[in-house]
């Protein structure tokens, strides 16, 4: 809303269509320049930028990026003046025109390309589910779970894995690629050798993975090397906050520095713990545990997944445990709807990534709108940006028992 702006309350329709139009006109500039910036630092790492300028003009003038920028000053426009029509019709305010609302406006993700809209709907869903979890504990209407965060990671982590190991197909092909690069000994070949291709005989791990170190040896070795591009990983996530903190940094730089080094030695500990868990554990489980010809059992890559990141992630900070574990949920949840529909769980539904979408984007938008806190930090800000600030003050309610908190970045934490 702009500064000057009424409140929501004393605006007329021409006052709410004027609204519609500033944020239609905000989401779609917002897209619009995100969009073009990823695409040319994508060309300058390439060195596309020098040498074809005009087809990085293209790509940021593309009717990809067009689509993407409709969509994201659509669905805040449209929501504000179905929520408006609602309330103007019935005459009176109810929660249940913020679902309406919600589900009128998702329909404008039909203006994205399908992949991303696909994309879109598995990560909205993962969130939605942390926002109602979260506002479920705070009201008291399921009992809280001790290590919630740490099982849910864990279980995601376990399926990715063993997508890695196994069956690449259930993961997106740049993810794959990406996990591969950062375990470093797992290559394609390797992969293929010793958990994917049928053979006569079981396949010693230490005559692929590591010839003359055991087990225990080679993972401690790859943890020592994995410590500085572990770092150089998380340098960047966590210098863009610390930079965009100059005033308290001019205030109490001693602090904000040894804040800024903590963070990184726990982000760094908890990526390079959770690799040497996850290789021993592979190790281990491949060589000890029932050894049989490839391919490998699938519960030992679950398991190695599961354990390794339950671990790990206890060397990180609890404000960014729940950003770990949402940032791995939607890949889990993709790898079980392709494994549900291989065994006709699912049908084959038109527009059904248009239906999660929007089955996502109602639960999103009731629990924003009715306690924005339960969201996580990035949803939250997102949607405060794009929608305006929430209509209801946040519940800031506790657990009777005052055993646990709920953070803003949707985590459970137990107090000591």
């Amino acid at each position: 809303m702009a500064p000057n702006a009424s409140k929501p309350e004393d605006l007329d329709d021409y006052g709410y269509l004027r609204e519609a139009i500033h944020k239609f006109t905000k989401g779609a500039t917002t897209g619009f320049s995100v969009y073009a910036a990823l695409t040319v630092i994508k060309a300058l790492l390439q060195a596309r930028l020098v040498k074809s300028p005009k087809t990085v003009l293209k790509d940021v003038f593309s009717l990809d990026n067009i689509r993407f920028s409709l969509f994201l000053g659509a669905y805040p426009a449209v929501y504000k003046l179905a929520l408006h029509i609602l309330r103007k019709k019935c005459n009176k305010k109810t929660d249940k025109h913020y679902v309406i609302a919600a589900a009128i406006a998702s329909l404008t993700c039909l203006l994205e390309n399908p992949d991303r809209r696909k994309s879109f709907a598995v990560f909205l869903l993962a969130r939605a589910i942390g926002g109602v979890y979260n506002a479920a504990l705070k009201r008291n209407n399921i009992p809280p779970m001790r290590h919630d965060v740490t099982l849910v990671f864990g279980a995601a982590t376990g399926l990715v894995i063993y997508a890695v190991a196994k069956d690449p197909s259930l993961l997106p092909k740049g993810y794959y690629n990406a996990i591969k690069a950062w375990s470093r000994d797992y290559s394609e070949e390797n992969l293929q050798t010793l958990f994917r291709v049928p053979c006569d005989k079981h396949i010693p791990c230490e005559s692929v993975l590591h010839p003359g170190r055991s087990c225990l040896g080679h993972g401690l070795r790859e943890f020592f090397a994995t410590l500085v591009p572990s770092a150089e990983v998380y340098l960047p996530i966590h210098l863009l906050p610390f930079l965009m903190k100059y005033k308290a940094i001019i205030q109490s730089p001693a602090d904000e520095m040894l804040s800024f080094f903590t963070k990184m030695a726990r982000s760094t500990m908890f990526m390079s713990v959770t690799g040497i868990v996850m290789r021993t554990c592979m190790c281990l489980l491949y060589t000890y545990v029932r050894p049989t010809p490839p391919p490998v059992q699938s519960y030992k890559p679950y398991l190695s997944g599961f354990i390794g990141a339950s671990i790990g992630l206890q060397f990180e900070s609890v404000n960014r445990q729940g950003e770990l574990a949402m940032y791995v949920a939607p890949s889990a949840i993709n790898a079980i709807y392709i494994l549900a529909r291989r065994h006709g769980v699912f049908p084959d539904v038109p527009y059904g990534s248009t239906m999660v979408f929007t089955l996502a984007m109602v639960a999103i938008m009731y629990v924003y709108e009715k306690d924005a806190t339960s969201l996580s930090r990035m949803i939250n800000n997102g949607l405060v940006y794009l929608c305006g600030k929430p209509e209801h003050t946040p519940v800031s309610k506790n657990h009777d028992n005052e055993k646990y908190v709920i953070e803003s970045n949707s985590t459970c934490v137990h107090k000591a």
